[in-house]
């Protein structure tokens, strides 16, 4: 079967008709808020919690949204040691970047040119880019004596994890240490582990 480009150019029409006749858009680049927020978070936990740096930001930040025409909330002094020591991870004063502020000598701030709305919806984004990619923490390790190949959080708390040695562990708050022991299947056909869990609604 020969190719006319006839499909071609039915698929091309189809395609501008979905699109209202409008031609296809370029795929924007990634938002500079998230991009800088991955940078961010790309940091080490330890290094994070050190320079207090998700909170100090998370202020800054929310300030601005809730205030953004409040002159004291458009500026960040550089020479403030605890500021210093956020904008030490890399990252950080992308994100400020990110949300409308512009390096001077001593200073970020918001320029003067910027609305309250545009300020408002570049603080919000930002926070939104922290809030979403937040890193979480490690509060304890359980020992399971097999490989983990699945985890289910289950209602109410505490959750279910499917290892290598085809079993079902439940652990439940209060009881970390003593989690209820469930058969997960024989081994059939050489093949081992719980693949998933689910919770029983």
């Amino acid at each position: 079967m020969a190719d006319t480009g006839e499909d071609d150019e039915d698929m091309a029409a189809a395609l501008a008709m979905s699109l209202g006749g409008q031609p296809p858009q370029a795929a924007e680049p990634a938002e500079p808020a998230a991009a800088a927020a991955g940078a961010l978070l790309g940091n080490p936990p330890a290094v994070l919690q050190e320079a207090d740096a998700l909170d100090v930001l998370k202020k800054l930040l929310g300030n601005l949204a809730a205030s953004p025409g409040e002159a004291k909330f458009r500026r960040v002094r550089l020479g403030n040691a605890k500021i210093g020591k956020v904008l030490s991870c890399p990252g950080a004063e992308a994100l400020l970047l990110a949300a409308g502020f512009e390096r001077g000598d001593e200073v970020l701030e918001i320029p003067v040119g910027r609305t309250a709305d545009e300020v408002r919806a570049l603080a919000e984004a930002a926070l939104r880019a922290l809030g979403v990619r937040e890193p979480f923490v490690l509060a304890a390790q359980l020992r399971v004596g097999a490989p983990v190949r699945c985890v289910c959080a289950l209602p109410g708390g505490g959750f279910a994890a499917g290892a290598m040695d085809n079993a079902v562990r439940v652990y439940r708050p209060g009881q970390w240490e003593q989690p209820a022991l469930l058969s997960g299947h024989a081994r059939r056909a050489g093949v081992d582990g719980v693949l998933a869990v689910l919770p029983d609604r």
